[in-house]
């Protein structure tokens, strides 16, 4: 293959005075683990006294309370500086840019396998997940033997979109239906759906909604026993708690930039156990899903790992302010992550019993973030949102829940300020 490399101007006045160099790329924008392991992310040590980031560290959660990270997380300081950047880069383009902008989304590529257990180069990135999903289902041929497609109905509805049209390639839909009201995907229930004529199953790690993790074991086992590919989305789970897909045994997994990563909005990715990907063949791929793209050539084959699931020219601007996120997470440390997320999420636990309002899953499921169940949950966001306070709210079922999900920016004065508001907004609500 044609190495990039070869492709980056020699002329260092060009990416010094006017664009940046790989060095900004990949160090100042992106940021490494030493400089956020201390002075931008905050350590351990930090997490323990409840001060993991500050407004200074995330300019969003400056005079508010943000508690939305399952709709979007915020993003850190940095990434101002690398929108300029980028535009500086832009703004002098030559061919010879690209390599610079390439070597970069590579990059995040293989840094975010590495944080997520799997092999660089079995993950690759476009402008959504949706996109994603939808090009790996097109590499999968429904036969007379296994033509099924198992997933919930606690699922993001993207997935059910993209399986109901593959129908119209045989596929058969079994959606499995919750036991709770869509609250929480029953595990049990959708391991006994799977059988010799399933495909793949898909389903979330942990749900849109209630924030409930999914317990993947009795699916894994199920898939392995049948032959069956297993796939997670897991969008509201990395970045939220530790995730090993290799562990977790996995065929393929889809996420995203903009939530618990704090990056872009317009990233999504995808892993594929590298064994699978040599034997799929995607069809609405394109010329950077090719063995050799930077030959400018016919491109004849395939490239050998999951950059074979890309489409046209990529998009490096996401990949580099995601990788500010991820980059501040891995230094942080994920079981540190995980444990200041669940003192936050003990508080927003205990407040809610204290004051009688349900959690849509129980503490013992406890995923990314928690969602409370009452009877004026859209007219409190309202409220809330007025007082300062950021949620959201989602249908679950027939109940609707608001979202409470707090991340490495908030602490525990956050949650008593998001109760204190929520008291004085059910108050004037019901008087």
């Amino acid at each position: 293959m044609t190495d990039v490399t070869d492709l980056v101007i020699d002329s260092n006045d060009f990416f010094t005075e006017s664009a940046g160099s790989a060095a900004d790329f990949s160090m100042e924008s992106a940021g490494s683990a030493a400089d956020f392991s201390t002075e931008s992310a905050g350590s351990a040590a930090d997490f323990s006294t409840e001060s993991a980031g500050s407004a200074a560290d995330f300019p969003g959660a400056r005079g508010r309370v943000y508690l939305n990270a399952c709709s979007v997380g915020l993003p850190p300081r940095e990434a101002e500086a690398t929108y300029a950047r980028f535009a500086r880069t832009m703004a002098y383009f030559e061919d010879a840019t690209f390599g610079v902008l390439y070597e970069e989304l590579v990059g995040f590529c293989d840094a975010l396998a590495r944080f997520v257990g799997v092999p660089e180069g079995s993950v690759w990135v476009d402008q959504n997940a949706s996109s994603l999903l939808g090009r790996f289902v097109t590499a999968l041929a429904p036969n007379e033997k296994r033509f099924r497609v198992i997933t919930s109905d606690v699922e993001f509805p993207s997935a059910e979109v993209i399986f109901r049209a593959f129908a119209s390639r045989g596929a058969e839909l079994v959606i499995v239906p919750s036991s709770d009201d869509g609250a929480t995907i029953d595990a049990e229930r959708v391991a006994a759906a799977i059988d010799e004529r399933t495909l793949f199953v898909f389903v979330s790690h942990s749900a849109t909604v209630s924030g409930a993790r999914l317990d993947t074991a009795p699916i894994a086992e199920a898939c392995a026993r049948h032959g069956a590919l297993f796939g997670l989305d897991v969008y509201q789970s990395v970045g939220a708690f530790p995730v090993d897909l290799a562990a977790l045994g996995v065929d393929f997994a889809l996420g995203g930039g903009h939530k618990w990563l704090l990056g872009a909005w317009d990233l999504g990715w995808i892993y594929v156990r590298p064994e699978l990907t040599r034997e799929l063949v995607p069809v609405a791929s394109g010329w950077i899903a090719g063995a050799d793209p930077y030959t400018f050539d016919r491109q004849t084959a395939l490239a050998p790992n999951a950059r074979r699931f890309a489409s046209g020219a990529p998009a490096p601007l996401p990949a580099m302010l995601t990788r500010l996120g991820l980059d501040r997470l891995a230094a942080l440390g994920m079981t540190n992550v995980r444990a200041h997320l669940d003192r936050l999420a003990d508080a927003i636990a205990d407040g809610a019993e204290a004051r009688g309002l349900s959690l849509l899953a129980p503490r013992a499921a406890r995923g990314s973030h928690q969602a409370l169940v009452f009877s004026e949950v859209a007219a409190a966001c309202d409220a809330l949102r007025a007082r300062g306070i950021v949620t959201s709210h989602r249908p679950a079922g027939s109940r609707r829940a608001l979202r409470v999900a707090p991340h490495v920016y908030n602490d525990l004065s956050d949650v008593e300020r998001f109760f204190g508001a929520l008291d004085e907004s059910l108050h004037e609500i019901r008087r």
